[in-house]
């Protein structure tokens, strides 16, 4: 067993170095060893890539940022003067952050301890591994040990005005669940700020609470769907990504 986990140690910091290497990324493997598959996904098949608004002077939302593999991204591929928002409620995700951030050497990605939710309030964080904290008790990728800590919640309107956000070029969200009661709660008004939406959907085994209800709602607020696809997954369960552009953006 001991020989089996140093093999997967040694595959991993292989990967890590070699991604690092190819984005030019200064990273700290010991750090950043259990977002390996996270970092994979942003910079090695480019999960976000699509109708990402490459190299333009932009504003951009990550909620849901865990370690800011993607905001890192996001200020990479972007004007040096465009604005990114990591929005991350974990204490040791944003830790991690933070650090990456600094050992990056990066000045334009300012990080927010916070989750964005429905309703402007505290709630209890429910924490299993790093990609997987939830504000629900019973998401089911949170495993059998849960831990709790308590978390300011913002909905996505009041941030958007405590940070006079004027318009989010693209809106990046993973968040375990809390993509419902953020998108369900956010008014035309602030919808109409949005140029892209790209999101992961959670599985919360509730018929209201599905990617068909996500995409109706983005249509209804003037989206067109780009893409709607589930994800393959080895439990019993229905995940996926969807991707949303305003109509009236211009080509």
């Amino acid at each position: 067993m001991i020989a089996f986990l140093k093999r997967i140690l040694r595959r991993d910091k292989k990967t890590f170095s070699r991604i690092c290497k190819l984005v030019g990324l200064n990273l700290n493997f010991s750090k950043n060893m259990d977002g390996i598959e996270v970092l994979k996904a942003i910079f090695e098949e480019r999960e976000y890539a699509d109708y990402f608004p490459f190299y333009k002077k932009v504003t951009i939302v990550d909620i849901g940022a865990h370690y800011g593999y993607f905001s890192i991204f996001a200020s990479k591929n972007t004007s040096p003067d465009s604005i990114v928002y990591a929005v991350e409620p974990s204490k040791k995700n944003l830790k991690t952050l933070n650090e990456n951030l600094k050992d990056c050497k990066i000045q334009n990605i300012t990080a927010h301890q916070l989750a964005i939710g429905g309703e402007n309030t505290s709630l209890d964080l429910f924490t299993g591994r790093s990609v997987n904290h939830s504000l629900f008790e019973n998401y089911a990728l949170l495993g059998n040990e849960k831990n709790t800590q308590k978390v300011k919640v913002k909905t996505l309107e009041q941030f958007v005005f405590d940070n006079k956000i004027e318009q989010i070029d693209f809106l990046k969200m993973d968040c375990e669940g809390a993509e419902y009661a953020i998108l369900f709660n956010t008014p035309h008004s602030v919808f109409d700020k949005v140029s892209v939406i790209s999101m992961e959907f959670h599985d919360m085994k509730n018929v209201d609470f599905t990617g068909d209800k996500i995409v109706k709602k983005l249509e209804v607020n003037g989206f067109e769907i780009m893409k709607f696809e589930f994800g393959k997954t080895k439990l019993d369960l229905n995940f996926g990504k969807i991707v949303g552009r305003r109509k009236y953006e211009k080509h």
